[in-house]
C-alpha cells in the first residue's frame, strides 16, 4: 500500500452498508499503522472477540480491507449513473469473424453497467473458444448491475479481486466450467431497484460435470 491508494473497508456491525471508501493519506512501515486521509463515518472492528469456541479459537471479527487503486481506471459519469443507472459496460464477446478474449490485471472498474438491462459493468458473453481470458488484481466498485458477469466461458482464472458496491450480484457465472475462484473480496451487493432479483456475492449456476471451483 502507497501513499494515495483508495481502499474500501467491510462493515463489522449488523449493518452491511456501513462499509467505506477511504484514501490512504499515510503509512508506517515500521508498525504497519495507515494515516487515512479523511476519518471515517463509521466504527470499523480490528480485533479478534474475546469470545472464543469449544476448540480455544476466537471469533474473528476484524473489518476486511482491499485496495481499488489500479494502473488503468474505466469509469461513467457519475452524474448519469446517479440519475439513469447508466454507465459503461465493459464487453467480451465473439462476433462473427472476430474472437474476443482480455487479460485483465490492476484494472479498476467504477460506476459502470446500465441498471435494469444485461449491460453489466464486466461482461464476458461467449468469449473465443480458444479463450485465454483473466481477471486479476482488479477491483470492480459501485455498479448499477452485477460487477462480473460470465457466460459460456470455459478456462478462466478469477482470482485477488475486490468488487464492492454492485446491484443483484457481485459475481455471476452461468453456463461455464473450470472457472477457478481464488482470493476474492466481495461486499455490499444491493436489491436491483424495483425487480425480484435475489442478491448474493457469488451466483454459480448451471456448472457442468467439469467445473473446478475454488473460494
Amino acid at each position: 500500500w502507497v501513499v494515495g491508494d483508495e481502499v474500501v473497508i467491510s462493515s463489522t456491525s449488523h449493518h452491511p452498508h456501513d462499509a467505506e471508501r477511504a484514501i490512504i493519506a499515510g503509512v508506517d512501515r515500521g508498525t504497519g499503522r495507515v494515516l487515512l486521509k479523511e476519518p471515517l463515518q463509521y466504527t470499523h472492528f480490528g480485533a479478534t472477540s474475546d469470545e472464543s469456541f469449544a476448540n480455544g479459537k476466537r471469533l474473528d471479527v476484524r473489518a476486511e480491507v482491499g485496495v481499488i487503486s489500479g494502473n488503468i481506471r474505466i469509469t461513467a459519469n457519475r452524474w448519469a449513473v446517479d440519475t439513469y443507472g447508466f454507465g459503461c459496460q465493459v464487453l467480451v464477446t465473439s462476433s462473427g469473424d472476430w474472437a474476443g478474449s482480455a487479460v485483465l490485471d490492476n484494472v479498476h472498474i467504477d460506476k459502470c453497467g446500465q441498471r435494469g438491462s444485461t449491460r453489466y459493468a464486466l461482461n464476458f458473453m461467449h468469449p473465443s473458444e480458444a479463450n485465454v481470458s483473466s481477471v486479476t488484481n482488479c477491483a470492480i466498485t459501485e455498479s448499477a448491475t452485477s460487477a462480473l458477469y460470465v457466460l459460456g466461458v470455459t478456462d478462466m482464472q478469477i482470482v485477488n479481486n475486490v468488487i464492492y458496491d454492485s446491484r443483484g450480484g457481485s459475481v455471476e457465472i452461468v453456463h461455464s466450467s473450470n472457472i477457478h475462484l481464488e482470493d476474492n473480496l466481495a461486499f455490499v451487493t444491493r436489491l436491483v431497484s424495483g425487480g425480484n432479483q435475489g442478491i448474493c456475492n457469488f451466483n454459480l449456476c448451471t456448472y457442468d460435470s467439469r467445473r473446478r471451483v475454488s473460494l
